[in-house]
């Protein structure tokens, strides 16, 4: 069975060009989970989204997802320990292959007195809203299961781009094409990372900001007029330019393209994440206040206007008329990837994100693993803490020096007013 290729899959298999652009989640359980129990409820979730069963297509030159018959058994990968932090690492950051693979991967670490669990889902296939989505499912099933009660009917809605552009009228969308840009720095003037080129060692290099720093965080953000997400942008571009000793970053953020869909509006699993742009100055002396009225304002102007969604529009428009080779060739000549990224995945709801009654310690999203001159900080919530992360091709070197990154953040939160 072969399914459709929504516009957003296309523009993430192009990216492959540079990286491999995936979701990863892990979760550190207290105790064991029933593995029987978990298989069973992915092969009953990735029959409500069948596209994570599915492997991407496009030697016929017109790409299809096509059904391959993958159950939990394919995609339930049992490890048995006990496996060092290092290790566990290790397999959350490997890849996926969408033209042989499934697009969604579980492995089940079997530690001594407990589970952890890491899952890898292709950007093709989800954003990381969309990655929260399945794992509520999941654990809702497996829930449903190892209590011996009915499953709850798992929904299936459309993946295309029209749930998001359903709220606008034809005038609308050919406002928002018409409109032009601001004046803007071009992104052939970004300043990437220089880490080593060479290198296929891959890192994920994560540190906590636990509950009572982000309370610090969120009351200074409201005390200044600003969002969490703002504050969070801000320490990381201090933190990036005084390490690189400059004095501005353009700044490419993710945006939940969720908001514009209407209310009685469904839309499924897939990909509604777009990209906006700061453009931040950071002097050596300058206070922290300064940089999050930069990014709050540019941020909120961002948030007021739909023109966002010019992007969506065209792409979607150029999916459903050019083919394949000619997008293709449109991508590699027009578009150019954000060196510097900065991605909230948002926060795990502990509410919804329940294994039956296997406690959960921590969980928390990550990204794509990305070499030089690509630089990718995302963020990620749970329980009322926050875990900041990046994932990279580098050195040893290359290591510590995000590490020392990572550090300065936590730094400056204490330096916050509480």
């Amino acid at each position: 069975m072969k399914h459709k290729v929504e516009p957003f899959d296309l523009w993430q298999h192009l990216c492959s060009a540079d990286y491999m652009p995936m979701i990863r989640g892990r979760i550190d359980f207290a105790s064991r989970l029933e593995k029987n129990a978990l298989t069973e409820a992915v092969t009953l979730t990735i029959k409500a989204v069948p596209i994570l069963g599915c492997v991407f297509d496009d030697s016929s030159g017109r790409p299809r997802w096509v059904d391959k018959g993958f159950s939990g058994k394919d995609i339930l990968r049992e490890v048995q320990g006990p496996y060092s932090d290092d290790q566990i690492l290790e397999l959350l950051s490997s890849d996926i292959d969408p033209a042989k693979d499934p697009q969604l991967r579980i492995f089940l670490v079997r530690q001594p007195d407990k589970d952890v669990l890491c899952l890898l889902a292709t950007h093709m296939a989800c954003d990381g809203v969309a990655v929260k989505q399945y794992l509520y499912s999941l654990s809702a099933a497996y829930t449903a299961i190892t209590r011996n009660t009915p499953v709850p009917e798992l929904p299936s809605y459309s993946r295309g781009v029209q749930p998001v552009l359903a709220g606008l009228t034809r005038q609308d969308r050919w406002r928002i094409l018409r409109t032009k840009e601001e004046t803007r720095t071009p992104l052939k003037e970004q300043i990437g990372v220089g880490f080593d080129a060479g290198s296929r060692d891959r890192h994920i290099v994560s540190r906590k900001i636990l509950e009572k720093d982000m309370t610090r965080i969120r009351s200074f953000a409201k005390a200044n007029k600003a969002s969490s997400n703002d504050v969070l942008m801000s320490l990381f571009a201090r933190a990036f330019c005084h390490k690189t000793e400059t004095d501005r970053i353009l700044l490419s953020t993710t945006m939940d393209l969720r908001k514009y869909i209407p209310e009685g509006e469904q839309a499924g699993i897939s990909n509604y994440a777009g990209f906006c742009r700061c453009d931040i100055s950071v002097g050596e002396e300058d206070p922290f206040v300064k940089t999050l009225e930069q990014v709050s304002g540019q941020m909120n102007r961002n948030k007021e206007r739909d023109t966002i969604l010019k992007s969506v529009l065209f792409w979607g428009w150029a999916a459903r008329r050019w083919p394949f080779r000619l997008l293709k060739f449109y991508y590699k000549r027009a578009s150019q990837n954000p060196l510097i990224t900065f991605s909230n995945s948002g926060s795990l709801d502990h509410t919804l994100l329940r294994f039956n009654n296997t406690a959960i310690e921590d969980a928390f999203l990550s990204t794509s693993v990305k070499p030089g001159p690509y630089f990718l900080f995302s963020v990620s919530s749970y329980n009322g803490s926050c875990t900041i992360n990046s994932n990279f091709f580098g050195s040893d070197d290359d290591k510590k020096w995000v590490e020392e990154i990572l550090e300065s953040i936590c730094v400056e939160i204490e330096k916050l007013p509480s």
